[in-house]
């Protein structure tokens, strides 16, 4: 892929990524365009931490096409990117990547949250104005708008993902050890170095009931599980912990 060609008004008119100072965001025009292998485009300035944020997105489950502005196209609708690397799959996912991603993609979020309210207030003004060339700056704001909301649903979709991969690999629950001899998920002795007593006294490997917690069905509010024998509800916000990796 040597080019692409997307529509201008899709384009927003800041980039997608977080600064340090709370409640700020980058307003540089978007230089350079990123095509994730899932489909998502996102977009940012020529600053190379902000662009590092966005290639930094990378993970086992995708790579990342990075394409640059060029000054000139024939049709004015149109903005062209020329293709200038790949960034291809990483082996794994690491802990420290994870976390970093976590915190870009909810800051990012937070940044350019206003869209949803702007967009109503752009309409209401519309619906009202008359003048002709007011009314045309206000369609081009509402288009900018637009495209902010599609590059904020696409970086909720990656927040959520990566807090997904995020606990599958590094979160465990742990409980005070008090007496159980075996666990009842895999039938395996159990000892006070790798497992624990639920608050209503059944016992399991901590690996075990982890990976119990992560797979059944339970309450939708991330707190509360339930016990595999006895079907209790449990607050398991006391006892969420993360892997040591080694």
């Amino acid at each position: 892929m040597d080019s692409s060609l997307v529509l201008k008004k899709n384009i927003p008119n800041h980039c997608n990524t977080s600064l340090k100072k709370k409640g700020k965001k980058c307003s540089n025009c978007n230089t350079y365009m990123f095509v994730l292998s899932t489909g998502e485009q996102l977009f940012s300035c020529g600053i190379q931490k902000h662009i590092d944020n966005i290639v930094g997105l990378v993970s086992s489950k995708r790579s990342i096409a990075v394409f640059q502005k060029k000054k000139y196209y024939l049709d004015q609708r149109l903005q062209k990117y020329s293709h200038k690397y790949t960034i291809d799959k990483t082996e794994d996912d690491k802990k420290k990547d994870l976390t970093r991603n976590i915190f870009h993609t909810f800051e990012t979020c937070q940044l350019i949250n206003y869209c949803f309210d702007e967009i109503s207030e752009i309409k209401r003004e519309i619906d009202n104005e008359t003048n002709i060339i007011k009314l045309q700056r206000l369609h081009e704001k509402l288009d900018d708008s637009n495209a902010v909301y599609v590059r904020y649903n696409i970086l909720v979709k990656l927040n959520l993902e990566f807090n997904g991969i995020y606990t599958d690999l590094f979160v465990i629950y742990k409980f005070p050890f008090s007496n159980c001899n075996t666990c009842t998920i895999c039938f395996d002795k159990t000892s006070i170095h790798d497992s624990g007593n639920l608050p209503c006294g059944h016992g399991f490997h901590n690996e075990c009931i982890t990976s119990w917690f992560k797979k059944a069905l339970s309450s939708p509010k991330w707190n509360l599980k339930s016990c595999p024998n006895c079907r209790a509800n449990l607050n398991v916000s006391m006892h969420r912990y993360t892997k040591r990796i080694r």
